[in-house]
């Protein structure tokens, strides 16, 4: 179940549970978190893998800088992306698809129903990147065009299904990151599709 809340200009979503992660958060804006590794860091995303109270998070935090009158304006129509993508993810995992990573916590700042600042914390998933030429067994492509098929059962898409989005497990499992939390409509399914093909030469 996701609750709502705010915090400090912040609406938050966020899971309900034994573990706080609106604590969790306030933490983060405290600076009480220790920074393990950076993921990526741009204009207008920077992802990082961080430690509180001797567990590992992904934080996500992003400020859209271009196109922002054009996203004000589809936003008045349909919310947050990101606010989607964590309701969907928390449905999808207690129907037993446990694919997508978890996410934890949906902190943004709007203006009406723009998000302007959106942070986000996420499951650490311990694994291999399926990009990483040691982890290429034949069967590979297969498993990630049948999570990403069975994400689309759930109401999520991928987006941008090339391999550095997927985390082979050690169990030898399939999960999927970096989610964009866009309408599971038809036109998103077959640009899933389109993109499958290209990158792994599969059919549907």
């Amino acid at each position: 179940m996701i609750q709502t809340g705010v915090y400090k200009g912040y609406q938050l979503h966020f899971k309900a549970g034994r573990n706080d992660y609106c604590g969790i958060f306030k933490s983060i804006l405290s600076l009480n978190a220790r920074l393990v590794e950076t993921y990526k860091c741009s204009r207008h995303t920077r992802v990082s893998l961080i430690e509180i109270d001797k567990k590992l998070y992904v934080i996500k935090i992003y400020s859209p800088q271009r196109k922002r009158v054009e996203k004000f304006i589809k936003s008045l129509f349909r919310g947050s992306y990101n606010e989607n993508l964590i309701r969907k993810i928390d449905s999808a995992h207690d129907n037993g698809c446990m694919i997508p990573n978890d996410f934890f916590l949906l902190a943004e700042k709007k203006i009406l129903s723009f998000p302007y600042l959106s942070i986000m914390l996420l499951e650490f998933i311990p694994g291999d990147n399926a990009s990483q030429p040691n982890n290429m067994p034949a069967m590979l492509s297969q498993k990630i065009i049948s999570a990403v098929t069975t994400m689309h059962s759930q109401g999520i898409i991928s987006g941008d299904p090339h391999k550095g989005n997927f985390i082979i497990t050690a169990k030898g499992g399939i999960r999927a990151i970096d989610l964009p939390g866009k309408a599971c409509n038809a036109k998103n399914i077959a640009k899933d599709f389109t993109l499958m093909k290209k990158i792994y030469g599969l059919h549907e």
